[in-house]
């Protein structure tokens, strides 16, 4: 299928007009659909890169409520390069990355190559889980000061204790409780990326099928 190019379809990458209506108005809301509908219309039968997914996404107005997370989510199975999504993923707003996440799932997002940036992790869920067991892995077997501000609430193990680190018990074993929130970091002093580790890891996610 070929991939799309702006030159094929200009009328897409204009900016969605946003005129002095209320953000929730119900108009603005049918030409935010409106225009969801047509473009996915006019991609049926292509596909897109990553960034020119994120230039898309970065085009649209933050003032018409979901419109962006419902690109992203939607144009989601048309991208070519899974393992480039956190392309678009940066392109949102904080709100709007966590909404996207949330639907799409870790998994089929994370970049275990690229896996520096920040987690909020809910133990309860498998999903969540497995992701805190690969980062688990990684802090463990690369050298350095990988992970950074951890803490967490729920769960006795994991509170915001100065030290605390995460354990390397959880490698084969994560608690099915509580919210674990972490940034990890493969840049500090003392931190080099294993990367024979991380390819193993891509196994896991969907990004490298």
């Amino acid at each position: 299928m070929p991939e799309m190019r702006f030159r094929d379809f200009p009328e897409l990458f204009q900016p969605v007009r946003v005129t002095a209506s209320p953000v929730n108005s119900p108009a603005l809301q049918l030409r935010a659909g409106a225009f969801l509908l047509r473009l996915l219309g006019a991609l049926a039968h292509s596909y897109l890169s990553a960034r020119q997914l994120a230039d898309i996404v970065r085009a649209l107005p933050l003032s018409v409520p979901g419109l962006r997370v419902e690109v992203a989510v939607s144009l989601f199975p048309r991208v070519l390069d899974l393992a480039e999504f956190d392309r678009v993923l940066f392109a949102l707003s904080g709100p709007e990355r966590k909404r996207v996440v949330r639907r799409l799932g870790w998994l089929n997002l994370w970049n275990p190559m690229r896996p520096d940036g920040d987690y909020v992790l809910d133990l309860r869920v498998w999903e969540e889980r497995m992701m805190a067991t690969l980062l688990a892995q990684l802090a463990v077997v690369e050298p350095g000061e990988t992970v950074m501000g951890v803490g967490g609430r729920g769960g006795p193990d994991f509170n915001r204790i100065a030290g605390w680190r995460l354990p390397t018990t959880w490698i084969d074993e994560t608690p099915d409780h509580g919210v674990l929130r972490l940034h990890f970091s493969s840049y500090e002093r003392g931190c080099r990326p294993d990367m024979a580790l991380r390819k193993a890891l891509c196994r896991h996610v969907l990004t490298f099928c």
